[in-house]
């Protein structure tokens, strides 16, 4: 499952699970390899021009349009550009882990680190629950992540849970 922790502090699912041992890279272009739209293609066109970008860790491939990842190499090997990329690509990933430990902060069993058996587990579910209910908390009370990024606020619970206005 593909997670996107976006600037407000709310989660976004972006794939389901897929099988086997595979790098995320593989969740943003799952629906490309059996020939549909992929992740990055259906963001452009939802997006509709407004400016984003996905900030990606070191296994990401770098020089996708919307996908940011860091240079790879040894620091002497960079050059001045590249070391001053990754030093403010390394600021605005610190929020993203930020997002990451509410969730598991929030719910533990979620964390494969506990013991949990993909056999014999929802995992989906809880992971789809987990998220659902970690928005819910961050349009109530806010996030570190929103904070740190400024003007930022998430939307209001009956915005994000599109309930109709009270009358």
């Amino acid at each position: 499952m593909l997670l996107v922790a976006m600037a407000d502090g709310m989660h976004a699912v972006v794939t389901r699970p897929y099988a086997g041992r595979r790098h995320d890279v593989y969740g943003l272009h799952a629906g490309s390899y059996r020939g549909e739209v992929g992740i990055l293609d259906k963001l452009q066109q939802k997006m509709d021009g407004t400016p984003y970008a996905i900030y990606g860790d070191v296994g990401f491939p770098q020089g996708q349009l919307r996908l940011w990842a860091p240079f790879r190499g040894a620091d002497s090997r960079l050059t001045p550009e590249q070391l001053q990329f990754n030093k403010l690509f390394k600021i605005g990933r610190v929020s993203v882990e930020w997002s990451f430990s509410k969730l598991k902060t929030n719910f533990n069993a979620i964390s494969v680190a506990q013991g949990n058996k993909s056999f014999l587990m929802r995992l989906e579910a809880m992971y789809l629950v987990a998220v659902l209910l970690t928005n819910c908390h961050t349009c109530m009370y806010g996030s570190q992540v929103g904070a740190y990024h400024g003007q930022c606020p998430p939307p209001t619970l009956r915005e994000y849970l599109q309930l109709p206005p009270r009358s």
